[in-house]
């Protein structure tokens, strides 16, 4: 009797996971889909209306496609400073790729703590950066290295990698662009 229970403890808490991890996944699809209607719906409505663009319209729908890609190629860096500063960084013409192959995936208050981290050095290096081109790479799990943030420029190549032992953001490159 005393082994059922403990093995009906055990469904219970496997089946609540297992509908906490469908709620957030639920929760997170909502949010991108809101997000998908508001900013690309209008543009997508006068598209299909076969309306005429202007050239600030047209810079803006651009800056709308890149950010809902970032959504999708970087939800580790989906946080509103990245997004605002990208989209800034991106209006005075800095190239900005921004990459997550799922260090940040695993839920936690460390990584939390080191996703708010990440966002604000990665914003700072963005409002920072000039006619340039920024790449912003979320590391695979289980790296040292969470995140390499790279900024080339007409005279200059830097790389800061972001730390996930200790969350401290290091310079590890600094040379003359060849």
């Amino acid at each position: 009797m005393a082994g059922q229970l403990y093995a009906l403890r055990e469904a219970n808490e496997r089946q609540a996971a297992l509908d906490a991890a469908t709620a957030a996944a639920t929760e997170v699809r909502e949010r991108r889909l809101a997000a998908l209607d508001e900013r690309a719906r209008p543009i997508l409505t006068r598209i299909a209306e076969r309306e005429e663009f202007t050239d600030d319209e047209v810079a803006v729908a651009r800056l709308i496609e890149a950010q809902l890609r970032d959504g999708i190629r970087a939800p580790g860096l989906d946080h509103p400073r990245v997004r605002d500063a990208a989209w800034q960084a991106r209006r005075r013409g800095v190239t900005v790729l921004l990459l997550d192959d799922g260090g940040l995936a695993a839920d936690g208050e460390d990584t939390e703590a080191a996703r708010r981290r990440l966002a604000d050095a990665v914003a700072r290096v963005l409002d920072e950066t000039a006619d340039r081109r920024v790449t912003v790479r979320i590391e695979p799990p289980g790296r040292a290295v969470l995140a390499s943030v790279s900024v080339v420029g007409t005279s200059r190549v830097e790389r800061v990698d972001f730390d996930a032992s200790d969350l401290a953001v290091h310079e590890v490159a600094d040379a003359n662009a060849q």
